[in-house]
C-alpha cells in the first residue's frame, strides 16, 4: 500500500489533533501533583486529551495512573511499540510567537512541543490509525506508549515498567531519520558549596538540559558600567546594568539551545560569571568560569572523543547563589567508551585544585544506549526509511540527546526529523525559542512508521 498517499489524506486531522495537544501547557508542576496526576495538572490534562483521541478512533486505551498512557491496536500476546512523550520544557520570554497558541506559517507549525515531541507522537498515532482504518492483519499487537516525564527524569517509564510487560521491540519518534542506534550517557551533577563570593544573588536556568538564555547577578560592589559595556561589545552580547541601594546589577541575554548541543547556544550565566570573576577579581566566579570555559570539558579535564558517539559535552544548566550557598548544575553527555565514575573522579580532582569547599550530588546518571548497527531491528527500520525516501547513502546515526529509547530494551530512535534538512532561520528546534515542525515531515514520518510497524509486527522474527 502507498502509505504516503494515505497519510496525506489525513493531513488536516493530524494538524487539528496536534493543535489540541500543543495548546496545553504540559510542563512538570510539582505544586499540583497528586494521585493520578503525579506530574501536575498540565500533564494530566494533555494525557487525557491524547487518550480521548484513541477512544474517539476506537482503540483500546489504558491510563497508567497518570504516569503514562497506552493506545493499542490488536489483542495478540506479543507486542511491538512506539514510545512518545507529552511533556515539554519551559519557555523563555524571547519567543516571537505565543508558544501555546499554535501558529502555522509557510508549512511549519510553531508551538512549544511541536517538534519535541507532540508532532512526532501525532505522526506515530496516525501510523497506528492508518493500520486500523485499513484493517491490516498483524502477528503482534502494537502499542503507542505516551509518557509524561521524559524531560525531567523519565520517572514515568520506571513506573510503566513496574506495572506492564514491555514490548518485544520498537522505536521512539523523538530523534532523527534514518535511525539512531546509539545515544550518549547523561550525567547531571549538582555542585554545592559556601558562597565566598562578591556575588549577593544569582538565579539562572530552568533545567540542566537547556543552555541558559538569560541571567542576572547582584554584586556587592561598585558598578563597572564602562567595563561591562566593553565586555558585551567584545563578546557580541546584549545586556544592561544598573545600581540600586549600593548593589550592582548585571544582566546578559544569551542564545538558547538543547543542553546536548551547547555549542549551538550562548550561555548567559557563564558570561556573567566570567565577567564578575575578571572585573572584580572574584575567585569563585573566576574559578567557575575557568572550569566551565568550553563545551568539551577541557576546563574540567574530562574532554574525550568517542569512536561512535564523538565528543563529550558539558552544559552549565542552572546557577543558584544567595548570601550563604552557591549551587551549580551541569549536564554532561558522554560516549559509550568512557564511564561516569571516571568523569566524576576527574571533576572532583579539578575542584580540589581550585580549593573549592563543595559537595557533588549526582542528580542523574543514565548510561549510554548502544544497539548493534547491524542488528535486525536497525536493518528493518533502515529498509523502511529507504523505501520512502530513496536515501541509500545515509548510514545509521548516533546522537548526543537522550530519548526514551534507553528506558526499554531493543528500542531505538527513529525520526521524525530528517537528516540534513534545511529550515528557515525563523524555525527553532527542540528546546529553542520559536520551536516548530514542518507539517510535511509529520506526514512523511507517519507513512514510514506505518510501514515499519507492519514489518516489526509481522517479519521481525524472520530477520533474527
Amino acid at each position: 500500500m502507498d502509505w504516503l498517499k494515505i497519510a496525506r489524506s489525513y493531513k488536516q486531522n493530524m494538524i487539528d489533533d496536534l493543535c489540541d495537544l500543543v495548546k496545553i501547557r504540559s510542563l512538570l508542576d510539582e505544586n499540583t501533583a497528586k494521585i493520578n496526576a503525579p506530574f501536575g495538572d498540565g500533564l494530566r490534562e494533555v494525557l487525557d486529551v491524547a487518550l480521548a483521541m484513541g477512544i474517539r478512533d476506537g482503540f483500546k486505551v489504558m491510563d497508567i495512573d497518570g504516569y503514562a498512557g497506552i493506545i493499542e491496536y490488536g489483542d495478540q500476546d506479543e507486542a511491538v511499540g512506539m514510545l512518545g512523550h507529552l511533556d515539554v520544557v519551559p519557555v523563555s520570554d524571547t519567543w516571537t510567537k505565543d508558544p501555546f497558541n499554535p501558529t502555522i506559517e509557510n508549512g511549519y507549525l510553531y508551538a512549544r512541543g511541536s517538534a519535541d515531541d507532540k508532532g512526532p507522537t501525532i505522526a506515530a498515532y496516525y501510523a497506528l490509525k492508518m493500520l486500523k482504518d485499513h484493517k491490516i492483519e498483524l502477528k503482534r499487537r502494537i502499542q503507542l506508549i505516551l509518557g509524561c516525564d521524559e524531560e525531567t527524569g523519565m520517572r514515568c517509564m520506571h513506573y510503566y515498567k513496574k506495572h506492564h510487560k514491555q514490548p518485544l521491540c520498537g522505536f521512539v519518534p523523538d530523534a532523527t531519520f534514518p535511525v539512531v542506534y546509539a545515544e550518549k550517557g547523561i550525567l547531571d551533577l549538582k555542585i554545592k558549596g559556601k558562597n565566598n563570593s562578591i556575588i549577593k544573588k544569582m538565579t539562572a536556568g530552568q533545567r540542566p538540559n537547556i543552555v541558559i538564555t538569560e541571567a542576572e547577578v547582584q554584586v556587592c560592589g561598585n558598578l563597572k558600567e564602562e567595563l561591562f559595556m566593553f565586555y558585551l561589545a567584545t563578546n557580541d552580547l546584549n545586556g544592561d546594568c544598573r545600581m540600586i541601594d549600593n548593589v550592582s546589577y548585571y544582566h546578559i541575554k544569551g542564545v538558547g539551545a538543547h543542553g546536548a548541543r551547547p555549542y549551538n547556544g550562548i550561555n548567559a550565566a557563564w558570561h556573567i560569571l566570567n565577567f564578575v570573576g575578571s572585573a572584580y577579581d572574584d575567585q569563585y566566579a573566576k574559578n567557575t568560569a575557568t572550569l566551565l570555559k568550553d563545551w568539551m570539558g577541557k576546563g574540567l579535564d574530562i574532554n574525550f572523543d568517542g569512536v561512535h558517539l564523538g565528543f563529550l559535552t558539558v552544559n552549565l544548566g542552572m546557577v543558584m547563589i544567595d548570601d550563604k550557598v552557591a549551587e551549580l548544575v551541569i549536564d554532561i553527555r558522554y560516549p559509550n567508551d568512557i564511564d561516569s565514575k571516571h568523569i566524576l573522579t576527574k571533576i572532583e580532582n579539578k575542584f580540589k585544585d581550585k580549593l573549592y569547599e563543595y559537595e557533588i550530588e549526582i542528580i542523574t546518571d543514565k548510561p549510554p544506549l548502544f544497539v548493534d548497527p547491524n542488528s535486525s531491528l536497525i536493518k528493518i527500520l533502515m529498509n523502511c526509511y529507504q523505501e520512502y525516501t530513496n536515501d541509500h547513502s545515509t548510514p545509521p546515526m548516533t546522537m548526543s540527546g537522550g530519548t526514551y529509547a534507553r528506558t526499554l530494551e531493543n528500542f531505538v530512535g527513529f525520526g521524525a526529523n530528517f537528516v540534513n534538512q534545511d529550515h528557515p532561520s525563523t524555525v527553532g528546534v527542540a528546546h529553542e525559542d520559536d520551536e516548530a515542525i514542518k507539517i510535511d515531515n509529520i506526514i512523511y514520518a507517519s507513512a514510514i512508521y506505518a510501514k515499519a510497524l507492519i514489518r516489526l509486527a509481522n517479519d521481525y522474527e524472520n530477520a533474527q
